[in-house]
């Protein structure tokens, strides 16, 4: 907590000391952001997982496991960046 605060990190760590008084609208705060966050993140990778072949198990170790799902990520970005390039030189085309 010390090293965070230091060196101004930020942290979803349980508060220490005596509660404060609007610990409701605080719990709720929370939720809403963490629901949203997950949501997102989740929405992100449920769509890659799809697309690429994730959701089947493919690896039988750890490591082989993870080298699938960093392929998978890194081809959803490649995939991006190819289409970013492709309408960059479309509209340069058309101008």
């Amino acid at each position: 907590r010390r090293y965070c605060t230091r060196n101004k990190i930020s942290t979803c760590f349980v508060p220490k000391g005596p509660k404060p008084k609007n610990t409701h609208s605080r719990r709720h705060m929370r939720s809403i952001l963490a629901k949203a966050r997950s949501s997102q993140m989740e929405g992100t990778f449920g769509n890659e997982k799809q697309h690429y072949g994730l959701d089947k198990i493919l690896a039988k170790t750890e490591r082989t496991e993870k080298l699938w799902v960093y392929m998978g990520v890194w081809t959803a970005a490649a995939v991006k960046i190819a289409k970013r390039m492709a309408a960059y030189k479309s509209r340069a085309l058309a101008a």
